[in-house]
């Protein structure tokens, strides 16, 4: 049975609650990218998304608006474990909105940030393994 492992995808383009906003927003705009994880020596400590930047250039002046990745991060949520089977994954995906799931090992202080899952990744294993037609 295929689990988050051996779907996941460990090479994550990650960002670091220090990095400027205007770097984050420019390299999601060259990578397409709608959110990345926020990490800290593999620990995962949030996400960013590219709406949230948007949002915050809209809504705040030049002068108050957000320098850093910490101002906007927001607590990343619906994890997945290495053994994560597919069915779940889909769950986590559709709970999170967006288009990847965070594979973690437990850590302390935070967990360590492994890999991630894509709708992408989830699509192919679809396509490769459809279900019997009855």
């Amino acid at each position: 049975m295929f689990q988050a492992s051996h779907l996941m995808r460990g090479d994550v383009i990650t960002v670091s609650p220090d990095d400027a906003i205007e770097d984050v927003a420019s390299w999601m705009r060259l990578g397409r990218l709608r959110q990345l994880p926020v990490v800290v020596n593999d620990g995962l400590l949030g996400e960013i998304s590219f709406l949230a930047i948007v949002e915050a250039s809209l809504r705040d002046s030049p002068a108050g608006a957000a320098r850093a990745v910490r101002d906007l991060m927001q607590r990343a949520e619906d994890l997945a474990a290495p053994d994560t089977a597919p069915p779940a994954l889909v769950g986590c995906l559709a709970r999170r909105g967006v288009g990847f799931v965070p594979v973690v090992e437990p850590g302390a202080p935070t967990p360590r940030l492994v890999g991630i899952v894509t709708e992408r990744d989830l699509l192919r294993l679809a396509a490769a393994h459809p279900e019997p037609t009855p």
